[in-house]
């Protein structure tokens, strides 16, 4: 039955992640591993998530053909392996909590451990939802974390609902009547009232200034037809991906510049006389001018050893808006659009280059991650990949175009610049996970506690209720 659960758990995890698109099944995928976790013990548990991400992983990346496929896509499924893991030991370790005790604490720790993970690779289990724009406007107040917490919430809710119900026998009566069964009730109908606020927020008329935007992905094609494509069809401003020019970019511009068009375009910075080459981004006016200097804040892997981080975000004004620059790796990151938007950017545009992978799992992953930016913060999004997952988002995270692994390919479409951009999460930050820190300690604490005084009585039991002298030592044989 354990390894039924398990591999139930990892198919439908699998499903409901990008690059596959099954997520509504993401709500329940992690059900059974949880009500497997609620009879084991922290380290089975642990095993059993690990074990659910590697099947779930068998539908997602494989096969893997190269060294780099196993270190970047590989590394990426190990840490969702320890996430899963993590979230299922701690599962384990409460095994006698209430029903919402329980709940809150395999939530508060998934959370936790997305936390841990954000350093070495960002993976969240709400990459899941972003094709769900009726959840997405949960993460415009407490970011990704909070649209990763219902999901933890609610698949533990469904697995005590589940284990009351395969354990009539122990607890006879209706189950309806059952603690279990009327917290999934309000696990059920606060997810409901969630997406009715998003479908309500989804069919409202979008507010602010529309741009006509584009973004080419030119695979090993050359640039320049696409631009002039993007022109053609009324794109104000058009992205090129990361790393196209070089400077001196006198040359490079002259090949891929089209007059009359604003880019944005990503390059590489000349090597300076000590230390490493920037990793740049900027936007060049329809006269090729250039504006803004961006340097890549958060370089990927042993891009460290080939050019230096930035240090600042911030943002462009142009006649026609204010914009933000970003590179590839940045939006993986809640900080770099976040701090961009606090400095006014109406729209954040992001040159891209992600590692190959089977069945582009790492460009999907990455798309997903765009998409959780741009619901969290308000603000639309423009990504420009030289492979696969091109795509404009609006400030709701609603995708309006992309394009999957072709090449070459163009997307464009029209996005609304807000007046005053940002959101509570802008204007809050990342406050969620330590609320959810808070919460595991007060629920530990609480935990402890309870276990002391239902010690006592029966402590008081054995010694009479008084105290007093210790009964004389029978002799004898018991």
């Amino acid at each position: 039955m354990s390894l039924l659960l398990i591999l139930l758990s990892g198919l439908l995890l699998g499903a409901s992640l990008p690059p596959n698109t099954l997520g509504p099944l993401e709500w329940v995928a992690l059900a059974p591993v949880f009500l497997l976790a609620r009879r084991a013990r922290p380290l089975a548990a642990f095993l059993a998530g690990v074990g659910v991400v590697l099947i779930a992983a068998s539908t997602l990346i494989l096969p893997l053909k190269t060294p780099e496929e196993w270190g970047n896509a590989g590394g990426g499924c190990l840490m969702f392996a320890l996430l899963i893991g993590w979230a299922c030991a701690w599962a384990a370790s409460s095994r006698t909590a209430s029903p919402w005790r329980w709940t809150v604490l395999v939530a508060a720790s998934g959370v936790l451990g997305e936390l841990l993970v954000q350093w070495l690779f960002p993976v969240y289990v709400a990459m899941g939802q972003w094709r769900n724009p009726m959840i997405l406007p949960v993460a415009s107040v407490t970011g990704a974390w909070g649209v990763s917490f219902l999901l933890y919430a609610f698949n533990a809710a469904l697995a005590l609902a589940w284990l009351r119900f395969t354990d009539r026998e122990r607890s006879p009566g209706r189950l309806q009547d059952q603690p279990e069964a009327r917290w999934l009730a309000a696990c059920l109908l606060s997810l409901a009232l969630l997406h009715g606020w998003g479908a309500w927020k989804e069919s409202r008329p979008i507010a602010g200034k529309a741009l006509r935007v584009a973004a080419i992905q030119p695979g090993s094609e050359e640039s320049l037809p696409l631009l002039r494509e993007a022109k053609a069809r009324g794109a104000q401003v058009v992205v090129g991906p990361e790393l196209a020019l070089s400077e001196p970019l006198e040359r490079d511009l002259k090949r891929q510049w089209v007059p009359g068009l604003y880019q944005v375009i990503g390059y590489e910075s000349a090597t300076p006389a000590t230390g490493l080459p920037e990793n740049l981004a900027s936007v060049v006016t329809p006269e090729g001018r250039l504006l803004g200097r961006y340097s890549k804040m958060h370089p990927f892997g042993t891009e460290r050893e080939v050019h230096q981080p930035g240090k600042k975000a911030d943002s462009v004004m142009t006649p026609l808006g204010r914009f933000g620059l970003a590179i590839c790796y940045d939006t993986m990151f809640t900080d770099t659009l976040r701090l961009l938007t606090r400095h006014g950017a109406q729209a954040v545009f992001v040159p891209n280059l992600d590692p190959l992978s089977s069945r582009g799992a790492l460009h999907a992953f990455h798309a997903a991650a765009t998409v959780l930016r741009a619901a969290e913060n308000g603000v639309p999004v423009v990504r420009s990949e030289w492979n696969g997952y091109s795509m404009i988002v609006e400030g709701g995270g609603r995708i309006v175009s992309e394009v999957g692994m072709k090449t070459p390919a163009i997307v464009t479409g029209t996005v609304h610049l807000p007046d005053s951009p940002g959101t509570l999460y802008t204007r809050a930050g990342d406050v969620f996970p330590p609320l959810c820190i808070l919460a595991l300690v007060l629920l530990v604490v609480l935990e402890v506690r309870e276990d002391r005084l239902q010690a006592r009585p029966q402590l008081t039991e054995t010694t009479g209720g008084e105290p007093g002298p210790s009964p004389p030592a029978e002799s004898g044989p018991r």
